[in-house]
């Protein structure tokens, strides 16, 4: 921490947690004395809410990978995206502001991208995000599915630290819920039900121990790789406000948060910098005086070589490289992609309301029509705007239109080669 001190560091919490009895071995606050505004006694950093940033992100994963939606393997179009929230809309961006193009889940979870977890989020629905997480033990996420939004999975929500360590221990002990113990060797609290499979837990938790994994944004040789196999994951909250870092081996669960409990930002502190280096010294410390082994890794899963462009199971005729799979849920061509049957406008999104900017020529501004996906099957797009023709495209989901005051609406008419075609909902809009 004293180290930290001019990077606006001031406050910090840890927890550590035997997760095979949920036996809490260390609970700590570090406080500065610099902090006069408030009563920083007052704040238990271990249990304040705050924003967890990516630290949920692995959650979200877990439960496509337990109702089947995806595999490891599943490649994911990593581009900006957009949602509506209200009468606006909200873009979602990577940290780093690089895009990936089609990437597999493991790449897309490793090196904690965002576009490609609110697309897992979408495909999973707000509700059964948020009842998962309460399920998880996330009491304090109190607000409605749709006031979060599909934001949850970015971190716009605020939970504590303990909840973070327990959820973690979940994922860590095969997926099963089980209360933390203030008190050791508590037997009046009892195991509860399993929250997450088994052998979606174990997927997530490789990922999270894979180096590899996380080389595009991380680098291969970053300070979360260990020695010793260990999942870790990273968060950083919005304006440098909260640095987190998650991590669990086959015994422990550790998580540590940094910020300042007047909610000012740090400087440029990340959960990969700041608290990364504590959590190494921390499970160096508790290797120290245990036996060391993997990971739990369940047996129901399979190892299979895949396709790196495809992401379908290897042929031995492409650069292919090894996944773990649950048994009886292979790639194959229809499973593999996420790409359904349901063809939907995605900008704009119904009832947009939109300014044009009167600093820039009318003629020089313009808008995207988006269709949420293109494939191949696609022939051509007719983009349908207050009844007239708009605008035809031939190789892609977008339309550029020039902005126009008025109130709009749009639908779009797509051509498959088979000759069938299909009409989409009308969306509806106002440019001011």
């Amino acid at each position: 921490m004293q180290d930290l001190r001019n990077k606006q560091v001031n406050n910090a919490a840890l927890l550590i947690v035997n997760h095979k009895t949920g036996d809490i071995l260390s609970w700590v606050n570090s406080n500065s004395k610099s902090l006069s505004a408030i009563k920083t006694a007052d704040y238990d950093g271990v249990l304040n809410k705050r924003q967890p940033g990516s630290t949920l992100k692995p959650f979200i994963y877990a439960i496509a990978l337990m109702r089947g939606d995806i595999t490891a393997a599943t490649l994911i179009n990593d581009k900006p995206t957009a949602e509506a929230v209200g009468t606006g809309l909200h873009s979602y961006r990577n940290y780093s502001g690089k895009y990936y193009g089609k990437i597999s889940m493991r790449q897309a979870l490793g090196n904690s991208l965002n576009i490609p977890a609110i697309k897992i989020a979408q495909m999973i629905g707000k509700k059964t995000i948020l009842d998962t997480l309460h399920n998880l033990g996330f009491a304090s996420l109190d607000k409605t599915s749709e006031q979060y939004g599909y934001g949850i999975a970015l971190g716009n929500g605020e939970v504590s630290l303990y909840e973070l360590v327990q959820a973690y221990g979940i994922l860590a002990r095969t997926g099963k819920y089980q209360p933390l113990k203030i008190i050791k060797n508590n037997k009046s609290i009892k195991k509860h039900k399993q929250v997450i499979s088994a052998e979606s837990s174990s997927i997530v938790a490789n990922i999270l121990s894979d180096s590899k994994a996380r080389a595009l944004e991380f680098g291969a040789g970053s300070l979360l790789s260990y020695p010793v196999q260990t999942a870790i994951k990273t968060g950083t909250s919005t304006g440098y406000r909260d640095a987190w870092i998650l991590g669990f081996n086959h015994n422990f669960v550790a998580g540590i948060w940094m910020g300042n409990h007047n909610n000012k930002p740090m400087i440029n502190i990340t959960g990969s910098s700041g608290p990364a280096i504590t959590m190494r010294a921390i499970f160096k410390e508790l290797n120290r005086y245990t036996p060391t082994k993997p990971l739990y890794l369940s047996p129901n899963l399979i190892k299979k070589n895949v396709c790196q462009k495809t992401g379908l199971l290897s042929d031995n005729r492409c650069i292919d490289y090894e996944e773990w799979f649950i048994k009886g849920k292979f790639p194959t061509t229809t499973a593999n992609k996420i790409v359904n049957n349901d063809y939907y406008i995605t900008q704009p999104t119904n009832n947009l309301i939109m300014a044009t900017d009167p600093r820039v020529p009318q003629n020089l501004q313009a808008f995207n029509f988006k269709l949420n996906q293109y494939n191949d099957n696609i022939k051509s797009i007719q983009w349908i705007l207050n009844d007239i023709l708009s605008g035809i495209t031939t190789n892609n989901n977008t339309h550029q239109w020039q902005l126009k005051k008025g109130k709009y609406k749009l639908y779009a008419k797509i051509f498959f080669k088979n000759k069938k075609n299909l009409k989409t909902k009308t969306v509806s809009f106002i440019i001011k």
